[in-house]
């Protein structure tokens, strides 16, 4: 068994183990036990060269982007489909420009020439009178500008 001394020295010790846990505020003895202990730091190699960090990296990996670039088209595919794709985009758009110039900006009247074995009737009432009169056998054409009035497209629909 323990004797009451050895106790009491085991008691006293817990206890100044606890407080130190528990008062571990004071800064006065950290501060001396780390100026005692050696630190190693590693010197960063913008120290090494006299130089702030910002203005190192930026000389280090200023061209960094550039050479990526390039690295990452070794065999020229990329170039080789971009290039592909740039001509058909342009071969497409040359269809489609020449498709359109079929029906550039033409007007009904652009194909007429004046026929003498043909009549033209120009106006509201002059069509309107041709197409009730039924002296003629066939129409072949009609010419409107704005809404057509709804006499004359019954008219021409018979």
């Amino acid at each position: 068994m323990l004797s009451s001394s050895t106790l009491m020295i085991a008691v006293f010790k817990r206890g100044l183990a606890i407080r130190q846990a528990v008062k571990a505020g004071l800064g006065s003895r950290n501060t001396k036990l780390d100026k005692n202990l050696p630190q190693i730091r590693r010197k960063k190699a913008w120290e090494k060269a006299g130089e702030d960090k910002d203005s190192w990296f930026r000389k280090k990996y200023a061209h960094v982007h550039a050479r990526e670039k390039n690295s990452g088209d070794l065999f020229g595919k990329k170039k080789a489909h971009t290039d592909k794709l740039a001509q058909i985009d342009k071969q497409t758009k040359n269809e489609r420009q020449e498709h359109e110039r079929k029906f550039e900006k033409r007007s009904a009247t652009q194909g007429l020439r004046v026929n003498p074995l043909m009549e033209y009737v120009y106006g509201t009432n002059g069509v309107l009178a041709a197409l009730q009169g039924g002296k003629r056998e066939y129409f072949t054409r009609l010419l409107h500008h704005g809404p057509l009035p709804t006499t004359i497209a019954q008219l021409a629909e018979k």
